[in-house]
């Protein structure tokens, strides 16, 4: 249940003198156990706070058809430092952070309009649950574990209603530059327009969607000191089918999606959920598939010298996951969430996780071969033996660096089994 105050504040974004705000949020407290899908099958599980988010809105009637909404969230006011995986943060007691946050205009006789900094996860698995996951939900999202990492973007975007079908275009820059005047000119990291198509009809749903990508890396890539270096998982299209239906025992949910990624690869998901009531406890599950196909060789990115192949190839194939969960109502604000999920990190989670370490790694390589290279000049012109010593310190170097950039990731490319297992009492307000 939604708490009322009435706030006496001069807002910008309306230009009013009074507004109704409205205050709600919701806390969580409970037990996990994970299982990381690394080679040593790393474990870790104990009590903590999982979210303690805290909502403002606030709307203004602006006559004629038209009004305005605006959002604010933020999170981590406890001691658990549950804000710590936020960026800048210090572990426990760590900073109050920043959650979504949006303006939208809606006129009723052209549409709505949406300013929005949030949480723009991949767009497969924040609607292919259509109503059954997302945190303190009953299923746990897979996004990171199947498919793709989710992260804060700026965004704008348009709806239009035609009957029961939504038509939407949003265009959103990465959260690697987050901010007021750094998304676009200047950055580095990829763009998205997204168009969408949504129909409510009844006990049916159905979702197309088509995104595009820029700044991608296409075929050869052209500046080998450069972006080649940074090795990113660069996508330049996909598409996007999902659908559900009610059947009042149950609502089932099926997804595909289908991306065209850097140079020729692809990733194919899948996913079929089912959420049932019975009577004050909702049960759900899921299933989810991921491949990846067509990894490129990526000594094509990169000559020896400047750094040398990414191995790409080791990403391919095709993983799985599962999850399931069950929610009991004790009241209309309380509730008891048990969940589970297991999965095999997909390829496209490990290539996206894993291009960073990779980058630094071959970075320091292409430095030793570069060390090697002038060892074995000086060598070819004058050889003797304080230069064949030298020449024979900087092979040496130049393979420790080698091996080094092939073993450097993020810890998922073991292509071990992970899992995640956790209960917990859920308060909204």
């Amino acid at each position: 249940m939604k708490k009322t105050l009435v706030a006496v504040a001069s807002l910008a974004v309306a230009g009013c003198a009074m507004a109704q705000v409205s205050v709600n949020g919701t806390f969580s407290f409970g037990y996990k156990a994970t299982t990381k899908g690394n080679a040593a099958g790393t474990q870790s599980s104990g009590l903590g706070v999982d979210q303690s988010e805290i909502r403002l809105s606030a709307k203004e009637d602006l006559g004629s058809g038209q009004r305005l909404e605006a959002k604010l969230s933020f999170a981590g006011a406890d001691r658990s430092g549950e804000s710590s995986a936020q960026p800048f943060a210090t572990g426990s007691n760590g900073p109050v952070t920043g959650r979504d946050a949006s303006l939208t205009y809606t006129n009723m006789s052209i549409g709505q309009f949406k300013l929005s900094s949030a949480q723009g996860g991949d767009y497969f698995t924040s609607v292919a649950g259509l109503g059954v996951s997302g945190q303190g939900e009953p299923l746990i999202e897979m996004d990171g574990k199947l498919h793709e990492l989710k992260g804060p973007v700026d965004a704008i975007s348009y709806t239009v209603p035609v009957g029961p079908v939504y038509l939407n275009v949003e265009h959103s820059e990465s959260g690697s530059f987050l901010g007021i005047g750094k998304g676009s000119t200047g950055g580095t990291a990829q763009r998205k327009n997204t168009y969408s198509v949504y129909y409510n009809g009844g006990p049916l749903t159905l979702l197309g969607a088509y995104r595009t990508y820029d700044r991608g890396l296409d075929g050869l890539c052209p500046d080998a000191a450069g972006d080649c270096l940074k090795l990113r998982a660069t996508k330049d299209n996909l598409y996007n089918l999902q659908a559900a239906y009610d059947f009042g025992v149950a609502k089932v949910g099926l997804a595909y999606q289908f991306v065209n990624a850097t140079a020729g690869m692809h990733q194919i998901d899948t996913m079929v959920s089912v959420a049932a009531p019975l009577g004050p406890v909702i049960v759900a599950a899921s299933y989810s598939t991921s491949e990846m196909t067509d990894p490129p060789d990526t000594s094509k990115f990169a000559n020896i010298g400047a750094g040398g192949a990414w191995e790409a190839t080791q990403y391919a194939g095709k993983t799985d996951g599962y999850a399931f969960g069950a929610k009991y109502a004790l009241s209309k604000r309380t509730s008891i969430l048990a969940r589970y999920a297991s999965w095999t990190h997909s390829g496209y989670s490990r290539y996206e996780a894993d291009a960073p370490f990779k980058a630094v790694a071959l970075q320091a390589f292409g430095g030793a071969a570069y060390n090697y290279g002038v060892a074995k000049a000086t060598f070819d012109a004058a050889p003797s033996a304080a230069a064949g010593a030298a020449l024979q310190q900087a092979g040496g170097a130049m393979q420790q660096a080698w091996a080094a950039a092939k073993a450097a990731s993020a810890g998922l490319t073991a292509s071990n089994s992970a899992n995640e297992a956790g209960i917990y009492l859920i308060h909204t307000f």
